[in-house]
C-alpha cells in the first residue's frame, strides 16, 4: 500500500494510513540495551522520514526484502541476513506474525516466535532468556 501511495504522486499524510503499535516499541526499546534489535521487513515503509522518525533508534539495521530481492518465505533468505549481521542463524531469535516466515526462518537455523501481542512475546522471551 505504502507503495501505491507514493507511485500516485499525490500528497499524504503518513499517520492517516499508518499506526505504529506503540506498546510493542516501548518493549523493543526497552531490550535495545542489552541486545542488537533489526528489522527484516518486506518493502521500504521503514524509509519514510515519519516511520524513521519513530523506530529510528530503536533498531540497529532495517533489511528490506525487496531491497535485497528475496521472499521472506524463502529460508536461504534468513541466511543472507544472518551474513549480512555477522551471525550464525542459530544466535538469532526472528520475531514474525506471518507463520510462513517463522517457517522459513527456522528452516534456515534461526529460534523464531510468532508474534501474537506483546503480553505473550514477554512471556516467551523471558522463558527463552531464563529458560
Amino acid at each position: 500500500f505504502y507503495k501505491e501511495l507514493l507511485q500516485s504522486g499525490k500528497p499524504f499524510s503518513f499517520f492517516d494510513h499508518y499506526e505504529f503499535n506503540q506498546e510493542l516499541l516501548a518493549y523493543y526499546k526497552s531490550l535495545k540495551p542489552n541486545y542488537s534489535l533489526n528489522i527484516f521487513t518486506m518493502s521500504h515503509i521503514q524509509d519514510d522520514p515519519n516511520s524513521k522518525e519513530v523506530i529510528g533508534d530503536i533498531f540497529d539495521q532495517i533489511f528490506s526484502a525487496e531491497d535485497l530481492d528475496v521472499s521472506k518465505t524463502n529460508p536461504s533468505s534468513y541466511g543472507l541476513i544472518a551474513e549480512k549481521l555477522g551471525k550464525d542463524p542459530s544466535e538469532i531469535l526472528f520475531i514474525d506474525d506471518q507463520s510462513s516466515n517463522i517457517e522459513a526462518a527456522q528452516k534456515a537455523g534461526m529460534s523464531a516466535i510468532q508474534y501474537k501481542s506483546v503480553d505473550e512475546l514477554r512471556e516467551k522471551l523471558i522463558a527463552l532468556i531464563h529458560g
